[in-house]
């Protein structure tokens, strides 16, 4: 109610930017609240105010919220075209940080979407971008996202090497839980064959997980 009735004031006051950003405030929360069809009528509200302003950071960001709406609703397709609407506005107006974000945003949608081939070029430029920044655990998100469009295109060999490359820089920077996904990930691609090294990585996540989160395992009898 407080952010559609600051909306309200600023359009009232013909301050459309603001008005813009409230909307889309609102929609996070409504998604947040798993209301999506709702977010995504605010979502496309927020845009229309946007565009009638003549906003390209405010429509950018407008298109990706609106992607993440029908992300959980399911419409992938219709998600993609928002993704690469926001790209295409970031690239035009040079705005090199969105930029990367929007190639990291659709990169990862394509990976999920069963189409890794589209999706490796310019996740591998948002990663280089970020690493520029030295922004690198954001870079080590991107590098996962490419391990994962390497793994389904059957690059094992390729994958496993970025797994292992960003567990390493998850570790140096004290990300607990990505570093244990990296090794989940790792393992998952590791030969059939060699279960025992499969299993070892399991063990060895399994007792990190414990120990980070101060639970205590089962004993055998418990088992």
């Amino acid at each position: 109610d407080d952010y559609r009735g600051a909306s309200n004031y600023y359009l009232a006051a013909m301050r459309k930017t603001p008005a813009g950003i409230c909307l889309l405030e609102l929609g996070d929360n409504l998604g947040g609240c798993g209301f999506q069809a709702e977010a995504l009528k605010v979502f496309e509200e927020s845009l229309h105010i946007f565009q009638s302003q003549g906003d390209f950071i405010g429509s950018g960001r407008a298109h990706d919220r609106l992607a993440a709406a029908l992300i959980d609703l399911g419409e992938m397709e219709k998600a993609i075209s928002h993704l690469e609407e926001a790209l295409t506005i970031f690239e035009y107006i040079n705005d090199e940080h969105r930029f990367a974000y929007a190639q990291y945003r659709l990169g990862w949608t394509l990976v999920s979407y069963g189409e890794p081939e589209r999706a490796i070029d310019m996740l591998k430029a948002a990663s280089a971008s970020y690493k520029k920044q030295e922004r690198f655990v954001v870079a080590a998100n991107v590098d996962t996202q490419i391990a994962h469009a390497y793994s389904a295109l059957g690059y094992s060999a390729e994958a496993l090497e970025l797994y292992s490359k960003t567990k390493t820089i998850y570790e140096a920077s004290g990300k607990v839980e990505s570093s244990l996904l990296a090794d989940v990930n790792s393992a998952k691609l590791m030969s059939p064959d060699n279960l025992d090294g499969q299993a070892a990585i399991y063990r060895r996540v399994i007792h990190a997980a414990v120990s980070y989160t101060h639970l205590t395992l089962p004993t055998n009898r418990e088992v």
